[in-house]
């Protein structure tokens, strides 16, 4: 352990990836309509994606397909038009996809803290590995977990519940990041802290709601609170 570690209020940091670690607005959103596009229906505008983005792709596409005028999708039409997604977002993911500022500075510095750190995210796993290494942030993670065919998505604690036991960090030393409902709840699920990020995918009075244990303006603010 570094010997910086005593200074840490947390140990064990999850983090959610898009909307907190990573803007991906726009690689989702074109993924998303070049899906549409193959069933001859009309394009998403960005936002109107991302207010379904955090459940995980199957859930996205679902909500997407009935903007589109799918009103009764069937379950057959929703698994091909997620496997359309999830297609040309592996072939595009890297496109204009960035970490938020600050993220990849800040990651170092907890890691030489002697945070331990592991991304927690709805996202399906080849695609969030993927994303993570092209980033050149795969160094500062003991492990990524994203969706697999048996996961059960967040808020469900059990992917959190995962990346703890695999951390080997006690659970009240343990907190998870994140930039939406979705985040919280599965904090409290799992019995850990909380933070949500305001830079992310939904609005300060949609996170304030949820009522975390921190809201976080600034990354400057969110590494203060962290380390204590």
């Amino acid at each position: 352990m570094a010997p910086e570690a005593e200074s840490l209020r947390y140990r064990g940091i999850l983090w959610d990836l898009d909307g907190t670690l990573v803007e991906t607005r726009e690689d989702i959103a074109a993924a998303v309509n070049g899906a549409l596009a193959e069933r001859k229906l009309p394009p998403m505008p960005l936002e109107a994606v991302i207010r379904n983005v955090g459940h995980g792709s199957r859930y996205l596409m679902a909500r997407c397909l009935e903007r589109s005028g799918v009103a009764e999708a069937t379950a057959e039409q929703v698994d091909g038009a997620t496997e359309a997604f999830v297609r040309h977002y592996l072939d595009h993911l890297l496109d204009r996809s960035k970490p938020y500022p600050g993220i990849p500075e800040m990651l170092g510095r907890l890691q030489d803290a002697g945070a331990e750190m592991a991304v927690v995210s709805n996202k399906p796993q080849e695609p969030a590995v993927r994303l993570v290494e092209g980033l050149g942030l795969a160094s500062r993670f003991r492990l990524i977990l994203g969706m697999g065919p048996n996961t059960d998505r967040k808020p469900h604690p059990g992917m959190l519940l995962e990346a703890i036991d695999r951390l080997e960090a006690p659970l009240e030393s343990c907190v998870l990041v994140g930039d939406s409902p979705v985040d919280v709840e599965a904090s409290r699920a799992a019995g850990i802290a909380s933070v949500a990020v305001a830079w992310g995918f939904r609005s300060e009075a949609e996170l304030r709601a949820t009522k975390p244990d921190l809201l976080a303006v600034t990354v400057a603010e969110l590494e203060g609170w962290l380390r204590g």
